[in-house]
């Protein structure tokens, strides 16, 4: 069975708030009367609020209103440590590239492992010491934030991230949606679709 999944995740990876700006999240979506205020199973496994009638009316473009089956709910979705979010069947594929020097790092090593689980250091990469949020690239001395390092997109670093199952299409959300959740979270987003 095929899974679709469109991530909105903020640029910055580390957030010590990140509770609290998914409490704000769901908080603005439950004022607009978007969602309703249980958490429940919204498709794919994943616990989120189902999008109201109100919701699917206000955020549905209309381009999209015949597919508003579709529109199951909203996840905000936290993780204790920053976690790679990507499009699915290309993760073995995700190369860091640094936004300086354009040298190139194997995220997950090519050590063939069939678990795909990422290199500890990120494939070269390692954490600056004078910025958590930030990674510091080991051939050219530059640091930039996470997801600067993966200019292709498809990857994300975070430990915050939106989250809506069974969305097909990035025109799919409006861009007032997008603005107001960089606005809460107060960064700009990463935008991930996710086919798995």
């Amino acid at each position: 069975m095929t899974s679709y999944f469109y991530y909105l995740i903020p640029e910055r990876s580390f957030h010590p708030n990140r509770e609290e700006l998914a409490a704000k999240l769901y908080n603005y979506f439950l004022e607009q009367g978007w969602i309703a205020p249980e958490t429940e199973d919204i498709g794919n496994n994943d616990m989120g609020n189902r999008f109201t009638d109100k919701g699917l009316t206000d955020i549905v473009p209309e381009t999209f209103k015949e597919f508003s089956h579709q529109y199951t709910g909203v996840c905000f979705k936290t993780f204790d440590q920053p976690d790679l979010i990507h499009g699915g069947e290309n993760a073995a594929d995700a190369v860091a590239v640094c936004p300086h020097c354009r040298a190139q790092f194997d995220f997950y090593g090519n050590n063939n492992d069939e678990t795909q689980q990422p290199r500890s250091d990120l494939g070269g990469l390692i954490s600056s010491q004078d910025e958590a949020d930030y990674l510091h690239c080991s051939e050219c001395g530059q640091s930039d934030s996470f997801n600067r390092f993966f200019p292709n997109g498809g990857f994300a670093v975070s430990d915050l991230a939106v989250c809506f199952p069974d969305i097909t299409h990035e025109e799919m959300l409006p861009d007032f949606l997008i603005s107001k959740i960089s606005e809460i979270v107060s960064s700009p987003l990463v935008r991930i679709y996710c086919h798995i």
